[in-house]
């Protein structure tokens, strides 16, 4: 998609809406404005108990034919390709995946360890078949650490020396909309528009890395 973009001398837009959503704009923000410090490490942590179905037929994000692989694929690429739009991309990632569930051949618990071409270092948890729900990465710094959800709207926590401090930020009803602005902004020739082909294409090429043994074991293969 990329190269005929690129021949037809057109841009490619990809929805990875989070990166224009102000929401994360503010993390953005607070991050350039050094609410944090310098960037020393990140953490990520994404829990959910597992789909609950009837029948023989698995829901179709545990059919890998269908989407690509399990939640992870489908929900842990949001927040990768943000940390690449807040932390710059990755340079280097490690990976294992297993399934715990046993029905079916898609991921549901995977870890993984990163370093960005910023010197940034990181870790991430992503379990499916937890007893809890939970949604949070951690931008830890030399002066505090700031946490915010993906997916949930919870306020910004900031935490300094001087204490912990929340931060509510805008939040658009429909999410989709900021980025559509941009997409529509660049096409009028007054803007850019965050998410390309070429940054969802880094993230696509991390969340391949990272179940590559997965995928291999299981016979999941997309050519």
């Amino acid at each position: 998609m990329n190269e005929a973009a690129s021949g037809a001398g057109l841009p490619l837009f990809v929805a990875y809406y989070r990166r224009a959503m102000p929401w994360f704009e503010t993390v953005r923000r607070m991050l350039n404005e050094g609410a944090v410090g310098d960037l020393r490490a990140f953490s990520i942590r994404h829990l959910r108990p597992a789909d609950q179905h009837t029948g023989d037929a698995l829901p179709w994000r545990r059919q890998p034919e269908v989407s690509g692989g399990g939640h992870f694929v489908d929900l842990a690429s949001h927040t990768l390709d943000l940390l690449d739009h807040l932390l710059g991309p990755v340079a280097h990632v490690t990976g294992r995946a297993t399934n715990r569930i046993g029905s079916g051949p898609a991921e549901d618990t995977v870890v993984a360890a990163f370093e960005h071409e910023s010197g940034t270092v990181g870790s991430g948890v992503w379990c499916f078949s937890a007893a809890e729900n939970l949604d949070e990465v951690e931008l830890v710094g030399s002066r505090g650490t700031l946490s915010f959800s993906i997916f949930d709207e919870e306020p910004l926590t900031l935490r300094t020396s001087e204490g912990m401090r929340r931060i509510d930020a805008p939040y658009p009803e429909t999410v989709q909309q900021p980025l559509i602005q941009t997409v529509v902004d660049e096409l009028l020739g007054h803007g850019s528009c965050p998410s390309t082909g070429v940054s969802a294409m880094r993230t696509a090429r991390v969340i391949d890395t990272i179940l590559a043994d997965h995928r291999a074991k299981h016979g999941i293969s997309f050519g």
